[in-house]
């Protein structure tokens, strides 16, 4: 029985291990988004086409798009924003786009940029913390038991 349960156990760790692998590569990901956006990036003036709102599962999310000409061209974009932005911007209204000049279609809300940075950050290291406890856990019970 009690190799059943260690066979449990195990499977229980691995799979939530990579549960924790699959956060922290999102995260990463997009924080390698907002990261190039704010290295690379120049910055222009666009225009909000329209901010919206969608509630469900006890959340509301609201949402920005927006335009932005680079060289002649209209580019268009779409991101999730905080409320005091909702409920500050309307159609029309003047914005700071980030853009890359080299992929013009890669833009962002320049004013969100630095928060959605922090938002992928703080999972990643919260990820990155349980992932080193859990293996140094790991290291500490086979020592244990190996003694």
């Amino acid at each position: 029985m009690s190799d059943s349960n260690s066979s449990f156990r195990s499977l229980r760790r691995a799979l939530s291990g990579l549960v924790l692998i699959a956060v922290f590569a999102v995260n990463a990901y997009q924080a390698a988004g907002s990261l190039r956006l704010i290295a690379q990036g120049d910055s222009t003036v666009g225009n909000v086409v329209d901010v919206r709102s969608r509630s469900g599962n006890g959340r509301t999310k609201y949402t920005l798009d927006y335009s932005y000409e680079h060289n002649g061209k209209t580019y268009t974009g779409s991101t999730l924003v905080s409320r005091p932005d909702y409920e500050a911007l309307h159609s029309d209204d003047p914005i700071s786009v980030a853009y890359l000049p080299h992929s013009p279609e890669t833009s962002d809300y320049k004013d969100g940029l630095w928060k959605r940075l922090w938002y992928s950050l703080i999972p990643m290291a919260i990820c990155g913390f349980i992932m080193v406890l859990g293996a140094a856990m790991t290291i500490a019970s086979r020592s244990s038991s190996q003694s």
